[in-house]
């Protein structure tokens, strides 16, 4: 048996291999020191400085620390007396294992200092011009490595002419030297003798002999078509902006050297939209490779990154640019801001303008008015009859030789006649026939509004939905081009056997674009159907407030939701209280109670025909037709008469049974499909309540699922970067993470949809009530919880 002694000597090798591993690997370890000196700073900059430590980490071995040191940092504010400086500066110091360089001069700076560290230099415009790259394609220096971009000037400027025709094109950029200005100059003069366009350059330089593009930018004549801008140097954020829309109102498109940024300011396009990416990595590769001790001067200089076109809508627009299907097709847009000629629309709002505005509910409007005329053209037949009849003529037929009356050739004659009906069952239900024919219109209105309510907010529901998937799908691809430059960096730099992944990432961003192309058509019809209900042109810009359909709104009905279905039999008796204020509120159910009211009126007059109808008449004369016999008689001119007139209909064959047995089925018709009618009302309240709940129980799960889906495909994606998972897993979760962020934005659409129809079925008017669906439901909602 092992003793005591035996497992104390046991656990003391354990320790002491276990130790010296642990001693080991400390020993092993190594911080790895980083400076970055740059001329000057630069949003551009920034964004490659971040993404080029995002890179390092992903690409470092487990043993090597990499570390951005404070004090390597140092940045010239485009002075070149300063560069120089602070090259020398750099130089002195201690503790830099390699140093960061970005933007002209500051390589030859710490060159000439006599720096003997590694260098990278990075964001050269041309760094075989300035002399940094010598004829064989090597930096000049054993202790430096380049980045070059071998005719990426030339590919930009093939796709600007391929965008627009140009036969003048502007050359503005920020040059080291002049031997480099010399070379960017010819080397655009080569592409334009080829391509059929003259170029024109200007230069502008501020206090301190460095170069300034406004004052450039006023050397340019007018008449050029675009202009060619490299690198923004010594220009800050505001001052970029301020630029790139100067040239938009002057009509100028700017085709930029960078990457999208500057599009997203305001540039017409570029041609490396998300090169940046490619960039970092592929000088992430050389850190690391350098930090492995091999020597800088022996690593790749030559990388092109990718030529993923961008284009910033509002700046063509501006400049008066349109293009074909396939460039929109295969750029990325970067969508103009919202018009100020917009119309800016909340739902209550957008429910009075077509209230107000569309054809079909103002017919409505007629139709109420021309029955409340048809009600008072039935009582009108109570009211009495007048009229006046006149006559005057020359008769000669001999009336004094052939007749016994002394008839006057000359003949007069005029009567004042009123009638007045005094007893008319038929003429009291035409009346009450007409009020109920305008009590019908008036439902039908009503339903009317509400119809165009649930239209509106639908199409409103689906317009805000489409905008989110349009900007889901835009944010997609772009993760695509990002992996798609880092499988690019990949095959070219670190594994040649990797060509899968990028042919992949290649194939994934043309089902990418394929999305994209139907979101945007999905999100123009709702436009469209927005636009025809508001009875404006299919075009007219639309800006819709988000509100009414945020996920933080629907996790304030949650709780409501909660406490009806956490009480047994407490869903059944909401469902049935709905039914109840449908059976007072709906249209539909009001509509078939007064159309068998007027049923039963048509059965009422084809009885009342048989009823007598009493009148009185009176007539009111003046005659003058008799010869005046002086002596014998004088004729009377005035006469009236007063009768009372009783009608009786005794007979008129068999139209009125036959017509008496036709109304009674078409009245039993009506009620059997009023019944209907109210039973398909509550079979879709039951089956909206259900969904609604169903839906509101999934919600949370699938808002958690998708934050966790985002979570992990950052992790994924991190770990593809590095290397440690294969572009299949990247895959999963990207496609994961897509469909769950799809599926959460359609199911909140279908909540609120749900909602709005289930309102519509109850027969609540969000209209009249002045309040949005989702107020009204959580009204009752809480009324009938707190009953």
């Amino acid at each position: 048996m092992l003793c005591y002694r035996h497992f104390l000597l046991i656990g003391l090798i354990i320790t002491v291999v276990l130790g010296s591993g642990l001693a080991s690997a400390v020993e092993q370890s190594v911080n790895f020191k980083i400076g970055y000196f740059e001329a000057g700073q630069s949003i551009t900059h920034s964004l490659l400085r971040e993404e080029l430590e995002r890179q390092i980490q992903a690409l470092s071995p487990e043993n090597t620390k990499m570390v951005f040191v404070p004090y390597g940092y140092a940045s010239g504010d485009w002075k070149r007396d300063s560069c120089k400086t602070l090259a020398r500066l750099l130089s002195a110091t201690e503790g830099i294992d390699l140093m960061v360089t970005v933007g002209p001069w500051v390589v030859e700076d710490l060159l000439e200092a006599g720096y003997s560290r590694p260098i990278l230099a990075m964001r050269q415009l041309d760094p075989q011009a300035t002399g940094l790259v010598g004829p064989d394609k090597r930096p000049v220096a054993n202790n430096l490595t380049v980045h070059v971009q071998p005719k990426k000037i030339e590919d930009d400027l093939t796709i600007l002419t391929k965008l627009i025709p140009i036969k003048k094109l502007g050359l503005l950029f920020f040059p080291s030297d002049t031997v480099e200005r010399n070379a960017v100059i010819n080397r655009v003069e080569t592409v334009g003798h080829r391509r059929g366009f003259e170029t024109i350059t200007a230069e502008g330089y501020d206090n301190f002999n460095t170069y300034a593009y406004f004052k450039a930018l006023n050397q340019l004549p007018s008449d050029i078509d675009a202009v060619y801008l490299g690198p923004l140097w010594a220009m800050d954020i505001n001052k970029i902006s301020a630029f790139l829309r100067r040239l938009s109102e002057m009509k100028i498109p700017a085709f930029t050297w960078e990457g999208i940024s500057l599009v997203n300011r305001g540039a017409f396009a570029t041609g490396s939209a998300h090169s940046v990416v490619s960039e970092a990595r592929f000088n992430a590769f050389k850190i690391i490779r350098i930090a492995q001790g091999e020597t800088p001067t022996d690593l790749p200089v030559e990388f092109r990154g990718g030529t993923s076109l961008a284009i910033n809508e509002e700046t063509a627009r501006l400049c008066g640019i349109n293009f074909n299907s396939y460039v929109l097709e295969e750029a990325e847009i970067i969508p103009s801001p919202v018009s100020e000629e917009a119309d800016h629309y909340n739902l209550m709002m957008a429910i009075s303008r077509a209230v107000a505005a569309n054809p079909t509910y103002l017919a409505t409007s007629d139709a109420v008015e021309q029955a409340t005329q048809a009600t008072r053209q039935a009582v009108a037949g109570y009211l009495p009859n007048v009229d006046i009849s006149a006559r005057a003529g020359y008769v000669d037929d001999n009336t004094i030789s052939n007749a016994t009356d002394p008839l006057s050739n000359s003949q007069y004659r005029a009567n004042f006649n009123i009638r007045q009906t005094l007893f008319s069952l038929n003429k009291i239900e035409e009346i009450k026939l007409g009020s109920k024919r305008k009590n019908l219109s008036e439902i039908d209105q009503r339903r009317a509004l509400l119809d165009i309510e649930l239209a509106v907010t639908e199409a409103y529901i689906a317009s805000l939905q489409a905008a989110e998937l349009c900007e889901i799908q835009f944010r997609y691809r772009q993760m695509v081009e990002h992996n798609l430059e880092i499988a690019a960096t990949r095959f070219y730099l670190e594994d040649e056997t990797r060509l899968g992944d990028f042919l992949r990432w290649k194939d994934e961003r043309q089902q990418a674009i394929a999305r994209i192309l139907t979101a945007r058509a999905e999100k123009k019809m709702t436009e469209v159907t927005l636009n025809t209900l508001f009875n404006l042109p299919i075009d007219q810009p639309l800006l819709l407030d988000s509100n009414v359909i945020s996920g933080t709104t629907v996790y304030r009905d949650l709780d409501l939701i909660e406490k009806l279905i956490s009480v047994s039999d407490k869903l059944l008796q909401f469902q049935q209280f709905l039914v109840d204020v449908a059976r007072e509120k709906h249209p539909d159910l009001n509509a078939y109670a007064v159309r068998v009211d007027i049923q039963k009126s048509l059965l009422a007059l084809n009885r009342d025909r048989y009823f007598p109808e009493l009148a009185l008449k009176a007539t009111l004369g003046f005659a003058n037709e008799l010869e005046d016999n002086p002596g014998s008689f004088k004729e009377q001119h005035d006469t009236w008469s007063v009768f009372g007139e009783l009608s009786l209909p005794l007979f008129d064959g068999t139209d009125r049974i036959h017509e008496r047995n036709r109304l009674k089925a078409r009245l039993s018709e009506i009620e059997f499909k009023a019944d209907a009618a109210e039973l398909e009302m509550t079979g879709n309240i039951y089956r909206l309540v259900e969904k609604l709940i169903s839906i509101a129980r999934v919600i949370p799960r699938t808002f958690r699922s998708r934050e966790l889906a985002i979570q992990y495909l950052g992790l994924v994606s991190k770990d593809y970067e590095s290397g440690h998972v294969d572009i299949a897993g990247v895959l999963e979760a990207y496609n994961h993470a897509f469909d769950i962020e799809v599926k959460t934005i359609i199911l909140r659409g279908r909540y609120f949809s749900t909602m709005a129809r289930l309102t519509h079925s109850v027969g609540w008017s969000y209209y009249d009530e002045g309040s949005t669906f989702r107020d009204i439901f959580r009204s009752y909602l809480i009324q009938f919880l707190e009953q």
